[in-house]
């Protein structure tokens, strides 16, 4: 008599990645979900704002921005945007980028073997940053790591990069700036080279980046952003003392960077 035997089907194999992954963490949510509950014109102000906001970075939105925005030469010599080029999908595909958001958290990542992509994920922060602080007046903080990650856009996330990156931003940072691990920064230096970057060496001993690095790296050529900047950065200082006071050293914390900022600029 003969013996047959059968297996089961096997799933695809699934392994980790090596990924650049970014933790964020959006402080002052709570007490902005606080403040957005009530009937008084204040309460729908703050609340319409924070839906208006999360509902614009929603998924892949984010991420869709960024790609948009995508310098691209023209045959004319000119440069647009992909979006007005058309180009978007394949900036896209060639600089993917994974977002997950839940709550007033933010997880992106994208391959280490993709310096594009790594590029665009720091561009990413620079304008979660920027949202937050222009359009509810709030601040992060975040932790950059580069390690095994499983990231998929709408599903899993998990691995030693997040955790890493997660210890970063929730042990770490403190003040509204974004950390990076050893092997990220190094892993980033060798893509930025020569080039001016936002990373700078903070007081503790990391690597960081925060609005005021990027501020200047942006904006190095007009002092009017500045001004503004410097009148926003007011506006979140008194909203803080206001609601928050125990946080004020957080803010407290940008003023002297900007402090420091004008002060290298003038000298």
């Amino acid at each position: 008599m003969r013996s047959e035997t059968s297996s089961a089907p096997t799933e695809k194999s699934i392994q980790y990645e090596e990924r650049l992954v970014c933790f964020i963490d959006l402080l002052g949510f709570e007490s902005a979900i606080k403040n957005s509950n009530g009937n008084s014109s204040s309460n729908t102000q703050i609340f319409n704002a924070l839906h208006a906001t999360l509902s614009e970075l929603e998924g892949g939105r984010l991420v869709n921005l960024l790609h948009q925005s995508v310098p691209v030469l023209t045959s004319k010599g000119e440069f647009t945007s992909s979006e007005k080029a058309g180009t978007t999908t394949i900036a896209q595909q060639t600089w993917p980028i994974v977002v997950t958001q839940f709550s007033d958290s933010f997880v992106l990542s994208c391959s280490a073997d993709n310096p594009g992509s790594c590029r665009m994920l720091l561009r990413a922060i620079d304008k979660l940053q920027n949202i937050f602080f222009w359009h509810l007046g709030m601040l992060m903080r975040g932790g950059v790591s580069k390690g095994p990650l499983i990231h998929i856009q709408s599903g899993p996330l998990f691995g030693p990069a997040m955790n890493e990156a997660y210890m970063l931003e929730s042990k770490s940072a403190i003040y509204p700036r974004v950390l990076f691990a050893s092997q990220a920064a190094t892993h980033l230096h060798q893509i930025w080279g020569t080039e001016l970057s936002p990373f700078f060496d903070t007081f503790d001993g990391h690597k960081a980046m925060d609005l005021i690095s990027c501020l200047r790296l942006n904006h190095q050529h007009e002092p009017q952003d500045w001004d503004k900047f410097s009148e926003q950065l007011s506006r979140v200082e008194n909203d803080i003392a206001k609601k928050s006071p125990a946080a004020l050293p957080k803010v407290k914390y940008l003023q002297d960077r900007f402090l420091h900022l004008q002060q290298s600029i003038s000298s």
